[in-house]
């Protein structure tokens, strides 16, 4: 008999106030990142830096290096401006908790080109793409995903860099050397 009235008890005694708040704040916890699907990307802009999550993110993209296609990832975007001739494009992971891999793109999944990916680069399990040779109005989605799987919280920053100069090309090998430069003698003459 007591352990059926402590049943009714918990059945008709509904959760207090505070623990519903508790529940239903905890429910925004577990919620996905606004820039979650490629369609609904974050803009990043030059020279600024984004603060974010794939911890609570899904998998709505992939990318050919690190091992990242099965890892929860989250999007951004940026469109280049015409100070980009010349500059290379670097978008890289300042600080991380967790092993990163970015990936730049065309557009979204689907419908686009990779352009550029890495895992690693700039060191201590952070990654850095550069992007040459893009043009003044070009749209870029941005992966921030992670590798083998891996989520956490990260810090990416977005800036353009001067180009290196094009290599130097290799003297032609099967061109015969130059003559040196004839001398000239000064003549004397006795009087």
């Amino acid at each position: 008999m007591e352990l059926t009235r402590r049943r009714r008890n918990l059945v008709c005694n509904p959760l207090p106030a505070a623990a519903l708040i508790v529940l239903a704040g905890s429910a925004a916890a577990f919620a996905a990142p606004a820039n979650d699907l490629c369609a609904s990307a974050l803009p990043i802009s030059l020279n600024g830096t984004v603060s974010g999550t794939t911890v609570t993110g899904t998998i709505d993209g992939s990318a050919s290096c690190g091992n990242s296609n099965a890892a929860p990832d989250v999007w951004y975007s940026l469109t280049t401006d015409a100070t980009v001739t010349g500059q290379d494009l670097v978008f890289i992971i300042t600080a991380a908790s967790y092993d990163t891999v970015v990936s730049v793109h065309s557009g979204c999944p689907g419908s686009s080109t990779q352009l550029g990916c890495d895992d690693d680069t700039a060191g201590n399990l952070r990654s850095k793409v550069t992007l040459s040779g893009l043009t003044a109005g070009q749209a870029l989605k941005i992966r921030v995903g992670g590798f083998n799987g891996a989520s956490g919280t990260f810090t990416m920053q977005a800036y353009y860099q001067a180009a290196p100069p094009p290599p130097t090309p290799a003297p032609h090998l099967n061109t015969p050397p130059r003559p040196p430069p004839a001398r000239h003698q000064a003549q004397s003459t006795n009087a």
